[in-house]
């Protein structure tokens, strides 16, 4: 019952995990296209 309980968490999580990931990803890449136009301090 435990390892069932674990595996049914674990799904959400995992696709939580991966949302922040891709939207974390997304804002890395426009910081680094700003600071690469001279937008940040060098």
């Amino acid at each position: 019952m435990a390892v069932r309980t674990i595996k049914v968490a674990d799904k959400p999580t995992a696709d939580g995990i991966k949302s922040t990931v891709e939207n974390n990803a997304a804002k890395l890449d426009g910081i680094t296209k700003f600071l690469e136009l001279g937008g940040g301090i060098k």
